[in-house]
């Protein structure tokens, strides 16, 4: 991943993200950022649902290894609180 691809999901995770034990999640209400993110993450498929009279939602997620490979790549680009939560993730791997 080219450096500008990992500062513009960091980016993404920062305000749209969920990071836990070997887990990144992206939940997105635009399809094609959430297609984006799943590839950058390598992402096997993208989830959609909807939720009442809310927009519909896309999510991208990875576990495991490839997980902690993605937080590894972003962790530099990452805002503080969420770096926290990487370097969490990370250190209990």
């Amino acid at each position: 991943m080219k450096d500008t691809e990992a500062a513009y999901l960091a980016g993404i995770i920062d305000g749209e993200g969920y990071i836990g034990h070997r887990c990144v999640q992206v939940e997105l209400t635009d399809q094609d950022i959430a297609l984006k993110v799943a590839e950058l993450m390598g992402s096997p498929s993208v989830g959609t649902r909807q939720r009442g009279a809310y927009k519909r939602t896309w999510r991208a997620e990875v576990y495991g290894e490839r997980a902690l490979a993605v937080l590894a790549t972003v962790l530099p680009y990452l805002g503080e609180r969420r770096a926290a939560k990487a370097r969490e993730s990370l250190d209990r791997s």
